[in-house]
């Protein structure tokens, strides 16, 4: 195994097939990538087990990210530094960085929702800390709703940007509907009016599973444009791929390999 993604749980990720497709069609026809359950509190623990058994880099998932970003001995760059989390590492040269928000990045992109448009944010945890500042700063017109408001307002403070908060989930006027929060673990129902949505809106859950969300379904019921945390999956892999092994980001074929 040359690289890997840790975190807990693990079985559901889908990372290995992406990689595994993109060194086949990259000619990296011996590189093996795999994963492996990392609990929370042990990863420093688990960088040295893996790095004695050949491993080269790791994507880091839930629950690790912040803790990877604290790793000591790590030269963490620009982005984890200005997030406070890393899900990509170079266990040999001891790097990290974060290809969530830049991943977050060509995904709009990719899907003509150029900067300057109108993105509802929900959620103010872990994701939501990340992509808030990287919207803001790449030019996005930012609102952000969480069920506990207070906590919507101490990150929107923390984050030092200019960022509306919400007390309902107002979709008028909107270009983009952004799920952060972690309601479609548990697929729980957010208080959301479908029916006063606009037809453009744009609707983006970053869970994803084999079926439609609750969040999910509600969008496409209405007939929106809807996508779930694959496309995300898919991009921030991809810039890790190009972070590890050099190249052009290989997004289309790991898009292909998630059935996009």
């Amino acid at each position: 195994m040359d690289f890997a993604v840790v975190g807990d749980p693990i079985e559901h990720s889908r990372s290995p097939e992406m990689h595994a497709a993109a060194y086949l069609e990259r000619g990296f026809t011996d590189v093996v990538y795999g994963r492996v359950q990392v609990p929370s509190g042990t990863l420093a623990t688990a960088i040295r087990r893996l790095r004695a058994q050949g491993v080269v880099g790791l994507n880091v998932t839930v629950p690790l990210k912040e803790e990877a970003a604290q790793l000591k001995g790590f030269r963490h760059d620009s982005w984890v530094k200005s997030l406070g989390s890393a899900n990509t590492l170079d266990i040999i040269t001891k790097r990290s960085t974060n290809t969530d928000a830049p991943g977050m990045l060509l995904v709009l992109k990719s899907s003509g929702i150029l900067p300057g448009a109108h993105i509802v944010l929900l959620g103010a945890g872990g994701t939501a800390k990340a992509l808030l500042p990287t919207l803001v700063k790449a030019g996005y017109q930012v609102s952000i709703w969480n069920r506990t408001q207070a906590r919507a307002e101490a990150l929107v403070e923390a984050s030092g940007v200019d960022a509306q908060v919400l007390s309902r989930i107002v979709t008028k006027g909107a270009d983009v509907l952004l799920n952060a929060t972690s309601g479609s673990m548990s697929d729980a129902e957010l208080p959301i009016v479908w029916s006063k949505a606009p037809k453009k809106l744009q609707v983006i859950d970053l869970f994803y599973s084999e079926k439609p969300t609750r969040f999910l379904q509600g969008a496409l019921d209405q007939g929106l444009k809807a996508s779930d945390g694959r496309e995300l999956l898919a991009a921030q892999g991809a810039l890790a791929f190009a972070w590890w092994l050099g190249g052009e980001p290989p997004l289309e074929i790991m898009r292909r390999s998630l059935n996009l």
